[in-house]
């Protein structure tokens, strides 16, 4: 439980209560990249990880300039090359108990929407309703041409890829990535579209995120103030844009709860005190 003590497990109490009572039916999951680690896909943004070493490999000035849409037109074979890394580790991998959870609570019926910065889509593997989820990032396992848009087969951008071969847009010329949202592109329309679901949860869950990255970022700052938040973390949510925008979980909000640990155990921990244990380990054998 969170450092600020009895307000919050208070709080929790009251959560895992609603929860067992069904009280809560317009849930909204907002996600970063800490609740796939778990699952094995890397940070990237570590000291050693995949962007540090494809930076080395390149001479890039920074991390970022990797995911900048001009470099990706001049030079898609760095990106083609970090995809190959990238995609096979994804692949391997199965979802963890937090993608689980949201999939164990779409099938209940309870959850409105799920917005998450992650493009692996183990939401998806997890259960998840792909109607349900927002990937505001964009997604690794679908792909097309960021200038005109076309869509374009990924299992066809693969074989380009691992053939050290460049695909490009029949239109335009321009080549196919991903649908990896890259600096210099616009979020995709779908992230718009389901942004008024904020406006009307009665719980926004947050976990793995750090909500540094705009516009992600303004989602929490949109949940009705008679609704709940959730934060999920091994530390608070902090930041200069949080301070003046009602995110700051200290106790001052009646409806802001804290709840401190990894995410998988803690979610294992809000299962066990809902009574869903045998319910959830059911629904999870389905996935192994």
């Amino acid at each position: 439980m969170g450092n600020d003590g009895e307000p919050h497990k208070n709080k929790y109490e009251e959560i895992i209560n609603l929860l067992k009572t069904n009280q809560l039916k317009n849930i909204t999951f907002i996600t970063g990249a800490g609740i796939s680690t778990a699952a094995g896909i890397p940070d990237f943004r570590s000291s050693n990880g995949l962007f540090a070493q494809t930076q080395k490999k390149y001479n890039l000035s920074n991390p970022a300039q990797f995911f900048q849409i001009g470099l990706f037109y001049s030079h898609p074979e760095y990106f083609y090359d970090f995809c190959k890394n990238v995609e096979k580790q994804i692949n391997s991998c199965k979802p963890t108990k937090a993608h689980l959870f949201q999939g164990f609570l779409c099938q209940k019926g309870l959850v409105r929407r799920i917005f998450t910065q992650n493009v692996d889509g183990l939401e998806i593997k997890a259960g998840c309703p792909k109607e349900l989820c927002t990937f505001a990032h964009g997604r690794i396992d679908v792909a097309g041409c960021p200038e005109c848009l076309r869509d374009y087969d990924i299992e066809e951008l693969k074989k380009k890829i691992y053939n050290d071969e460049i695909a490009y847009c029949e239109k335009c010329k321009k080549p196919i990535k991903p649908k990896v949202v890259f600096y210099g592109e616009y979020l995709p329309q779908s992230y718009f579209d389901s942004f008024a679901d904020i406006t009307k949860t009665d719980c926004a869950i947050i976990m793995g995120t750090s909500l540094e990255v705009y516009p992600f970022n303004r989602l929490p700052c949109n949940v009705p103030n008679d609704s709940w938040r959730v934060l999920i973390n091994l530390v608070k949510v902090s930041g200069a844009f949080f301070t003046t925008n009602r995110l700051k979980f200290d106790n001052e909000y009646k409806k802001d709860c804290f709840i401190q640990g990894y995410t998988d155990d803690v979610i294992q921990k809000i299962v066990d005190d809902c009574g869903w244990t045998n319910e959830f380990n059911e629904y999870c054998s389905k996935f192994k």
